[in-house]
Parts: C-alpha cells; sequence; structure tokens
C-alpha cells in the first residue's frame, strides 16, 4: 500500500502520495530557482493556487493525488529552467518565450459568467471581458428596454430580447480551469506566471521612483492646476446646487398653471406660448423635465466637489452613470414632447 500525506496547496487541503510529493516538491523547487527574489514568494503563490485548481478538476478533492496527475498537472503550467547566470537567463528566456508562444494562454476569451449571473450570466460575461462594471450594464440595459417600452417601440424591445437568448446559446460557459483562465485574463503558463510577477515589479518601483520625483521636483504649475480645479469645482457645485433647487421647484406642486405665460414670453409666438404652458402643466413631461435639470445638478455636484477636493473616481464611475442617465432623461422628454405637439396641433387644425 502507498504512503499518503495530508498537503495545504493553495488553501485547499489535498491527500498525495509519497513519490508524488516529492515530484511536487522538486517541481516548486524549479519555481524558486528560476525567478528572482523579488517576485518569488508571489509567482510561487500564483502558481500554488494554479496547482491547486487543476489538482480538484483532475482529481476531485476527496480522491489521493497519484504521481501521474502531479506529471499531468505540471506539464500543463510547463517545467521552468533554472537560471545559472544572467546572460543564460536572458537566452533562456527569449528562448522559451519564443518557443513556447504557441502554447501560452494569455489572451481571454468571452464567456458567459456563472458566477455573477442573474439569467444565463451573458451581461456579467460581457462585462467582465471589457473590463466594466456588471451593475452598471444591467442598469443601462433595463433603462433602454423600459425607454422602448414606454416609446411604443416593441420591435425593438423584442429584438433585445431575442439578441440575449442567441447570444445566451452561443456564449459558452467555462468549465475546466484553462477557460477560466481565459476567461479571467489570469495566468496558466509558468512563462505567463513570469511575466506579469516581473511587470508587477517593474510597474510598482517606476511608481514609486515617478513619485518620489515629483516630490522632490514639484513645480509651481501643480500649485496653480489645483488653485483652477478648486475654482471650477466651486463653479459646478454652484451650478449644481441651483439646479437641485429648480428641479425641487418641479417636484413640489408648484402652480404652473396660474402662471400668465404670455406676459413672461411676450416677445414669442402663441404657439410658442401654449406648448410652453401645455408642457409644464403635463404631469409627464414636468417629472422627464424635473430628471434632466435633476441629474444635471447631481452630475455638476459630483463633479464639483470631486475637483474641489481632489477625489477619484470609484471603480463603479457613478459620474458615467449619471451622464447616460441624464442622456436617457433627455431622449424621454424628447419624445413626449414631440408627442404634445403632435396633439396641439391636431388640435389647432381641427379648431
Amino acid at each position: 500500500m502507498k504512503q499518503t500525506e495530508n498537503i495545504s496547496l493553495g488553501g485547499y487541503s489535498f491527500t498525495i502520495g509519497k513519490d508524488a510529493l516529492e515530484l511536487l516538491q522538486e517541481y516548486l523547487s524549479k519555481v524558486e530557482a528560476s525567478s528572482s527574489s523579488d517576485v518569488k514568494d508571489e509567482l510561487v503563490s500564483d502558481i500554488e493556487e494554479r496547482l491547486a485548481e487543476l489538482f480538484i478538476e483532475k482529481c476531485g478533492k476527496a480522491s489521493v493525488i497519484d504521481l501521474e496527475a502531479v506529471k499531468s498537472v505540471t506539464s500543463i503550467i510547463g517545467v521552468p529552467e533554472p537560471d545559472e547566470s544572467e546572460s543564460h537567463s536572458e537566452d533562456s528566456t527569449s528562448s522559451s518565450s519564443s518557443g513556447d508562444s504557441a502554447k501560452t494562454s494569455s489572451h481571454r476569451r468571452i464567456y458567459r459568467d456563472m458566477d455573477n449571473r442573474l439569467l444565463g450570466g451573458v451581461l456579467s460575461g460581457i462585462a467582465s471581458y471589457f473590463s466594466l462594471d456588471v451593475t452598471f450594464l444591467r442598469l443601462l440595459t433595463a433603462v433602454f428596454m423600459v425607454v422602448f417600452f414606454i416609446g411604443h417601440f416593441l420591435q425593438t424591445v423584442s429584438f433585445l430580447v431575442l439578441a440575449y437568448v442567441v447570444m445566451w446559446v452561443i456564449m459558452p460557459a467555462p468549465k475546466s480551469v484553462e477557460e477560466k483562465c481565459e476567461f479571467e485574463g489570469k495566468p496558466l503558463r509558468f512563462d505567463d506566471f513570469k511575466d506579469r510577477a516581473e511587470s508587477l515589479k517593474d510597474s510598482i518601483s517606476s511608481s514609486a521612483e515617478r513619485l518620489s520625483e515629483e516630490v522632490k521636483t514639484a513645480p509651481i504649475g501643480h500649485t496653480l492646476a489645483r488653485a483652477l480645479s478648486v475654482v471650477v469645482g466651486t463653479i459646478s457645485t454652484i451650478i449644481g446646487i441651483v439646479a437641485l433647487l429648480v428641479a425641487l421647484c418641479l417636484v413640489i406642486d408648484f402652480p404652473f398653471d396660474k402662471i400668465d405665460y404670455s406676459r413672461v414670453f411676450v416677445h414669442f409666438p402663441d404657439d410658442f406660448v401654449s406648448l410652453v404652458q401645455t408642457c409644464l402643466t403635463t404631469s409627464s413631461i414636468r417629472w422627464a423635465l424635473t430628471a434632466v435639470i435633476g441629474l444635471l445638478g447631481l452630475g455638476q455636484l459630483y463633479d464639483g466637489v470631486k475637483n474641489i477636493f481632489n477625489l477619484k473616481s470609484p471603480s463603479w464611475k457613478p459620474g458615467l452613470i449619471i451622464f447616460i442617465l441624464w442622456c436617457v432623461s433627455i431622449i424621454v422628454l424628447m419624445l413626449l414632447v414631440t408627442k404634445n405637439v403632435l396633439i396641439l396641433n391636431n388640435v389647432i387644425l381641427t379648431v
């Protein structure tokens, strides 16, 4: 009977044969020997995590990992060659990258995201592939569906539903570890792990050097730019507050029907005055106009506070969401105004 041991790998517990454990330890030793001390810990941790996922896919959590499983899994990632010198390291890196370029799987593919799905995972998969916020994409889709439905564009709504169903059928769901790595953009081959670790180290060091240089040689232009940002932010904040107050007046029961619009718009034709009076006394148009002005004020207030306090936008990009909702509200307002103009023209022609 073969001897087995319990190990922890990539946050998972496994039972592994003794000969398989020796081969696995030898492989991890090669990984450590092939990487520099700056990125060794992160490289080994990432590879251990990928090994654990491959072992779970191949053997399951309850099975014993044997020698063949270790050979199969390590062959998927690739066997690193230890560096003997700096020149040999450069030569071997270039030759291995050129020789194994056809085997790497660092490119991304689009799949349905089954972990964050609401229905079929189509929108969450598209959002992950294009690095978008899935909540923002779902909100945008829902808004367009409602707008098209209210505007009686039922053919467009049917087309969107049909397109979703077709993408649900065409887009596969990631099943294997390799497909999940392709979907999430994670490395699977050893060269991919090493390249990512080296690029991360270079980006961190370059960012630190750039920040240190900016602190040492901060020009007066930065101060002027900061002052200008505060001034622009203050103006945007004032505009935003005024717009929100106007939107509040539209929300409350303001007596628009008691205003003498002929005195307000003295130099305008009677048709225009009638149109303004009809629009401001129609509840649907008032709510659409409230949304346009309110979202404009909210966006200006957001930009103003961000510029004044030099804040960064969060990952879900509220400014972009406010802008898109503002554009949608303008479209809805235009549709409602156009509808009332046609009704008003029919009334005038009838009279």
